[in-house]
């Protein structure tokens, strides 16, 4: 019964769901009407995708979350970032997003093509960091030392570091993108379902959990002999995520 669960070790007592169990209900049936809310996806890299309802009022949080992660490099949030995203935007090499103040880069188009426009940009602003998808932004390096040293003297000369977000940071991809422009990264661990952030500290490949983002736990996985990550989120009150199985194995 709720009532039962008064404190955080009273969550033991409930049991774990998986993305497969959530996915055998409709979504109406384990969601709540709430102000706001808009579907979201997640899992399409492991091709086991679920559908659930976000709420705006998750924003704040994830944002002050996530500043924390990035102020390890001296983020601040009116430095500009470049962008590199899975976001589609036409024909445009470049577009401004003033909610996350940076510029995003099309990665749908090649290089050749955004060089001028970006060449343009850079006339006029000022980028302190790149983020995106390690790939992108390793792709980006590799050819701007190939074909665009003079993008590289400019980018080098102002960057103070790269944010790695959306897919694990392959070694090969990082090391790639610190060397070209001669700056740190930082990554983390998220999801979609907003039920655990977890950053680098000191370490590059450990991941801290924010405690105060969401309530993080292990149990052990008898299959492989590791530990599963459990999360359960604070905030999302329209499709609750309560002993949730990422999915994922941790150390």
């Amino acid at each position: 019964k709720s009532e039962d669960i008064s404190s955080f070790s009273d969550i033991a007592k409930l049991p774990v769901v998986t993305k497969e169990m959530l996915r055998s209900i409709p979504l109406e049936d384990r969601s709540c009407a709430k102000r706001g809310r808009y579907v979201a996806n997640t899992g399409g890299s492991s091709g086991s995708t679920l559908s659930f309802y976000i709420t705006p009022q998750l924003i704040p949080s994830e944002w002050a979350h996530m500043h924390m992660i990035w102020a390890k490099l001296g983020y601040r949030q009116s430095m500009l970032k470049l962008g590199f995203g899975g976001r589609n935007i036409g024909d445009n090499s470049l577009v401004y997003d003033g909610l996350r103040h940076g510029y995003t880069l099309n990665v749908y188009k090649g290089f050749r093509y955004i060089l001028p426009d970006l060449r343009r940009i850079l006339k006029k602003e000022i980028f302190y960091y790149l983020h995106g998808y390690p790939s992108a932004l390793a792709e980006f390096a590799e050819n701007c030392a190939r074909q665009a040293p003079d993008v590289v003297k400019i980018l080098s000369g102002t960057l103070k570091g790269a944010f790695l977000s959306s897919e694990y940071p392959a070694p090969f991809y990082r090391d790639r993108i610190e060397s070209v422009f001669g700056i740190p990264s930082v990554s983390w661990y998220g999801h979609t379902e907003r039920a655990i952030l977890a950053g680098e500290k000191d370490e590059k490949y450990v991941y801290h959990p924010f405690q105060t983002y969401g309530y993080c736990e292990v149990i052990p996985n008898e299959e492989t002999g590791g530990w599963r990550l459990i999360g359960t989120s604070y905030g999302n009150l329209a499709s609750p995520f309560i002993r949730y199985d990422t999915g994922d194995d941790v150390e």
